[in-house]
């Protein structure tokens, strides 16, 4: 009896996406050909290969605004709860008070594939995953650059990712995230009404890929892939 390949469909056209780890696989089974992980990342970050993202929790988007083909960005208000929430960790603790101009709804995502331009944060979280499958020291991009959160291409357009989530809630994950004679210090400012509000749904931006999301490749971008490596 013929044994199953768990990546036989992954490879074909009935599928529209496979993982990182994926592509590697079928490359090798399919078109005995030699890659690894981080030669998508390579071919990524040099503009050769277009990596999606597979969130599997849900999502908000909003549309970013451009100005010369560049993110515009504004101040956010000074207050310390809107810095805290608002700001990546690092950003907040160093008085970046810059945010991307985000306007218009927010929509939920047709699909939990979304392609991205790698123009945002998701671009040095690439740089790390590279680093980390060459065994190379992480890049150290909070000392040069800042976080602005992770940006995608939705319906042709640039939009920022958003996440849902109380104002409480949102809070805590911050604060976390600080360094703690820093943490303590935030706590000790944060507004009660603030810590008990658990019911009002938000949207805050997301500022690294969720633990439970990951690239991805497209059909179309495996199939350029394999013609990549074939030349």
């Amino acid at each position: 009896m013929q044994q199953h390949d768990p990546y036989a469909k992954a490879g074909s056209k009935m599928c529209d996406w496979v993982t990182v780890n994926e592509a590697v696989h079928i490359m090798k089974k399919q078109a005995s050909l030699d890659l690894s992980d981080s030669d998508i990342y390579r071919y990524a970050l040099c503009n050769k290969l277009h990596l999606s993202i597979y969130f599997q929790s849900p999502i908000k988007l909003r549309r970013v605004r451009l100005s010369q083909g560049k993110i515009h960005l504004i101040k956010i208000d000074d207050s310390l709860v809107n810095r805290l929430c608002f700001l990546d960790t690092h950003s907040f603790s160093n008085g970046n008070n810059l945010i991307p101009s985000a306007t218009g709804e927010y929509i939920s995502p047709h699909s939990q594939i979304i392609d991205t331009a790698l123009i945002g944060h998701e671009f040095f979280e690439t740089q790390r995953l590279l680093a980390t499958t060459l065994h190379l020291r992480r890049p150290l991009q909070q000392d040069c650059d800042v976080n602005y959160g992770i940006s995608v291409i939705h319906a042709g357009e640039l939009f920022q990712a958003f996440e849902i989530n109380s104002l409480s809630e949102r809070i805590k994950q911050q604060i976390i995230r600080l360094p703690k004679a820093l943490a303590e210090e935030v706590n000790q400012h944060i507004p009660s009404c603030c810590l008990k509000d658990h019911c009002k749904k938000r949207y805050f931006p997301i500022h690294h890929i969720p633990q439970d999301a990951c690239f991805v490749l497209r059909q179309t971008e495996l199939d350029k892939l394999r013609r990549i490596l074939l030349k």
